[in-house]
This record gives structure tokens, C-alpha cells and sequence, in this order.
């Protein structure tokens, strides 16, 4: 299968990528095309978390109201998007620990 980048990445993108086809086979096309969109999420979650930096997460309106900066909900959005990507490729493989509270007894 060809692996070949269809888009361009930042450098976390690219690193992330690597990392995934050195440890995962791909058979699928469309399997590789979600590893790049998963990759071009990560590069716009920098793109974020700098916009964030720069403007901080709220802000005051000249009404003098509190706002969030948009880009935390773009962050947010993107994050869930990941993480679908990433089931959906299965490259989180492990099963996660029961953190349900232990039963009580007796009831």
C-alpha cells in the first residue's frame, strides 16, 4: 500500500504519522486518508493552542461581557474528531480499566 502524505503537515502531523506506520499496517485506502486527517488535526490543534496563547481563552466585549475565544471550541471540536479517528483506525487497542465504583454489597 501506498503510504505517500495526500496533504501537507506540520511538523506534529508528521511525527505522528511516522509513528503510526512504523507501528501499524494499513490495507485500506481509506484507512490511510484518516491517519492523515487525524495527522492535519493535530497541526491545527497547534494552530489553536497558539491563538489561544496570543488572545488568551476569554475575553471582554466592549459590552462588557465575558467570551470565549472561538478557537477554544474549534479545539474542543477537533479533539473529538481525533479521538473518533483514532477508534475508528483501532490504534487504541488496549482495553480501558473498569472506573466504575466498586458494587456495594448487601444491596
Amino acid at each position: 500500500m501506498n503510504s505517500k502524505i495526500s496533504i501537507k503537515l506540520g511538523k506534529a502531523g508528521r511525527q505522528f504519522r511516522r509513528k503510526v506506520l512504523k507501528e501499524y499496517v494499513f490495507t485500506k485506502t481509506h484507512d490511510l486518508k484518516r491517519l492523515d486527517m487525524a495527522a492535519q488535526i493535530l497541526d491545527r490543534l497547534e494552530l489553536c493552542d497558539a491563538e489561544i496563547k496570543a488572545k488568551n481563552a476569554f475575553f471582554t466585549t466592549k459590552a462588557g461581557q465575558k467570551k470565549e475565544n472561538p478557537a477554544l471550541k474549534t479545539e474542543r471540536e477537533l479533539k473529538i474528531v481525533f479521538c473518533r479517528i483514532i477508534r475508528e483506525l483501532a490504534l487504541d487497542v488496549e482495553e480501558p480499566e473498569d472506573t466504575r465504583p466498586p458494587k456495594l454489597r448487601g444491596m
